[in-house]
């Protein structure tokens, strides 16, 4: 009767043919043939073949533990990453397309103390993950792997390959804290959410991050503080902790990268360490005021190799979305290839097909640099357009444009240069052919130096060489002390309009000790050619060596040649 207190007690043989087991919403199995038989205590006896997962399965009880099962078989690797991943999440379902073979399996499931444990040993040796490295893993190349599950109050789980591994704790369908590990680190939980802990020799940002960003293109998307459906629903990354001997990230390889990152609500902070970039980032997800999010950092060191730069940079911003997060970004050391520019700072704000550079500022310990302007992004057939109005105050010239790489043609002094400049595309990919623009430029107190004609240009716009060469030519009448190597000047000055490349002034001016120099024409920056028109006024001295010399050998060639140069 159902009242008595002594425990029922049944046998059951149940012979199997043809069947379907159904769980919850794991994929069903069919049962071929089979044998069960169960007691009150539980499964004492089983031999069950079926298919489950696209492939052959086998149960059978356990002959060395007592109503324990055993299971083996072999699975489709992708249908069996539908059922570890979730279902609606855009990062799982991009994972998924990337797993592809079969992967074999067995493994037993017990009872102990009232707590359920699953054990499974994998192979991946006929399977292929297409995802990028480090967990990578071409077909044919063993990959073996465990893990144990166990149910009580509190779920346990623990999963590992030999390059990844993963535990974690589940309540009520959902991930309490999880733990997962790359490379040559154990797994460890978190206090909370999801932590990632690795250590590899090549990590592919720019790859991880079109998976990881499958939809954070879409205002208001903030996927890793939301759980998705799914067998067990996930929860956000709470924190990153790692190292990577190699890091790719917008087509370029930075070596010996480390990042220690936490996440919290809608911000992420970060320490960053690198031989190209080291210090501290903070992100702000998208929302309804920061549509794009918000980046701000504090640098101590923002090098850029020059190797390539431009392309690296659009292959980088041509896989992101057309919109461009606010930037707050600072760095104590700039550096473009061999050219320190000092410190840097910039402050952008970003629309749909827009950016505005709301400030950027360079100061140098031999001058500054400040800009505003908007870059109008690419569009289906037009490549863009930069607009950018920029102040340079230099308070030792030619140090300045020594540092910035540029052939040094002068030595200390003082300049300003101001303008506003246009060019078809983006900021950082200055193009010759289409620069427009007004620009002013004075300098004062220095030394004209001389150099290499094909390496020293005025400012990038016009040559100190060729004029110094015409200036020095020693025709009759010796002008040759006009302008020589080691020169100081006063002032030089001029202002200009550039269209397409070319550059016209009217009002170029130099004056020093020795001369004036005046001249006017144009520089065609594109083919490197000038055409100028230039008058020099020399400063009379009859301890002029050239003067004297042809006063005193012939009076007459010298007081015409006097009367002349006045």
């Amino acid at each position: 009767p159902f009242s008595n207190k002594v425990p029922t007690k049944f046998t059951a043989n149940v012979n199997l043919e043809n069947n379907q087991v159904k769980y919850s919403d794991m994929p069903p199995a069919t049962v071929k043939s089979g044998s069960l038989i169960i007691t009150e205590m539980g499964i004492e006896q089983a031999n069950i073949t079926g298919e489950w997962l696209g492939g052959p399965a086998s149960i059978k009880s356990d002959p060395t533990i007592k109503r324990a099962l055993t299971f083996n078989g072999k699975a489709d690797f992708g249908k069996f990453g539908q059922l570890a991943l979730t279902k609606n999440d855009p990062t799982s379902l991009e994972i998924k397309k990337k797993l592809s073979g079969l992967m074999t399996y067995q493994g037993k499931l017990f009872k102990q103390e009232q707590k359920s444990t699953v054990e499974i040993e994998f192979d991946l040796k006929n399977a292929s993950i297409d995802l990028p490295r480090p967990l990578n893993k071409p077909l044919g190349i063993p990959m073996p792997g465990k893990a144990t599950i166990t149910s009580n109050s509190a779920n346990k789980s623990e999963f590992g390959f030999d390059r990844f591994q993963s535990k974690g704790i589940s309540k009520n369908g959902k991930i309490e804290k999880h733990g997962v590990s790359l490379g040559n680190l154990t797994a460890s939980l978190p206090t909370s959410g999801t932590g990632i802990v690795f250590d590899v020799d090549t990590l592919q940002g720019d790859e991880w991050a079109k998976i990881l960003g499958a939809d954070s293109n879409k205002p208001n998307s903030n996927k890793s503080a939301k759980t998705a459906e799914g067998p067990i629903q996930m929860t956000g990354i709470s924190t990153i902790k790692g190292k990577a001997k190699h890091l790719i990230i917008a087509d370029r390889d930075i070596s010996d990268f480390s990042v220690v990152a936490t996440h919290e609500g809608d911000f992420w902070v970060a320490k960053v360490d690198s031989p190209f970039v080291a210090g501290q980032f903070k992100w702000q997800s998208a929302n309804l005021s920061l549509p794009s999010g918000e980046l701000t950092a504090k640098l101590s060191k923002l090098i850029i190799p020059d190797e390539e730069t431009n392309d690296a940079l659009t292959k980088g911003l041509q896989s992101t979305s057309t919109r461009i997060p606010k930037l707050d970004i600072s760095s104590d050391q700039f550096v473009i290839g061999k050219r320190n520019f000092g410190s840097l700072s910039i402050q952008a704000t970003g629309e749909i097909d827009t950016w505005h550079l709301d400030s950027l500022k360079i100061k140098n310990p031999n001058g500054d640099l400040s800009a505003i302007g908007i870059w109008k992004m690419p569009k289906a057939g037009d490549p863009g357009h930069t607009d950018l109005k920029v102040d340079i105050n230099a308070t030792h010239l030619g140090q300045l444009m020594d540092s910035l790489g540029n052939a040094k043609a002068i030595d200390d002094g003082q300049g300003k240069l101001e303008g506003n400049i246009s060019w078809q595309g983006a900021p950082y990919a200055f193009d010759k052919k289409t620069l427009s623009g007004d620009i002013s430029f004075v300098a004062t107190k220095g030394k004209l130096l001389k150099v290499d004609p094909g390496a020293a240009k005025l400012l990038g716009l016009l040559s100190f060489q060729s004029l110094f060469r015409l200036a020095t030519f020693n025709v009759e009448g010796g002008i040759g002390d006009a302008v020589t190597e080691g020169t100081y000047f006063d002032k030089i000055s001029a202002t200009a309009n550039l269209r397409r490349g070319v550059a016209r002034t009217e009002d170029f001016e130099l004056i020093s000790s020795l001369a004036k120099i005046n001249m006017r024409g144009r520089a065609n920056l594109n083919n490197e050619t000038q055409d100028l028109r230039v008058t020099i006024y020399p400063k009379i001295s009859l301890a002029s060596t050239s003067l004297a010399a042809f006063y005193f050998v012939n009076p007459i060639v010298g007081l015409s040649t006097l009367v002349g140069q006045f």
